[in-house]
């Protein structure tokens, strides 16, 4: 917001958002992230109708799981795991093409796709069972800092 009015003022400029495929569709134990970055994507969707015509263009981006700290605590395995490295090219590469929105990676986006058209009994009971899967499974995948002392040893 504080870039905003020198953007209007030269009428250019490009907002980016980083929100989620978590804004998608919720998930058990994930309310409150999956609602923050709801809440971005709909403020870069808002914008960017707003600022249609001033010059400044908006992109929201919408990653699926990156190996980060925040994905170490977790103890599940997360489909289609990208290292950083690739979400930043995906990412810098969406907002060179100044792309409204881009959600990746797209087996995972098409996934969250197929879950929004399934009826919702449906899908709460898979996700639900699924869930309690993943209670009990180990996580296979490895940390940000085991892939960091692996690249470095």
């Amino acid at each position: 917001y504080a870039a905003l009015p020198g953007m209007l003022k030269r009428k250019r400029g490009h907002l980016v958002g980083v929100a989620s495929l978590a804004s998608y569709q919720g998930m058990p134990q994930d309310a409150g992230y999956a609602a923050s970055k709801a809440g971005m994507r709909i403020q870069c969707e808002s914008m960017r109708v707003e600022l249609r015509g001033t010059g400044v263009n908006v992109t929201c981006l919408c990653p699926g799981f990156i190996r980060t700290p925040l994905t170490d605590s977790m103890e599940f395995d997360m489909p289609f795991l990208m290292e950083v490295d690739d979400a930043v090219r995906r990412m810098v590469r969406a907002i060179a093409k100044r792309r409204r929105v881009y959600s990746f990676p797209w087996p995972l986006w098409w996934a969250i796709k197929l879950g929004l058209r399934t009826p919702r009994c449906i899908y709460d009971a898979v996700i639900a069972s699924q869930s309690n899967q993943t209670v009990h499974a180990k996580r296979k995948q490895p940390r940000s800092t085991e892939v960091m002392h692996k690249d470095q040893g």
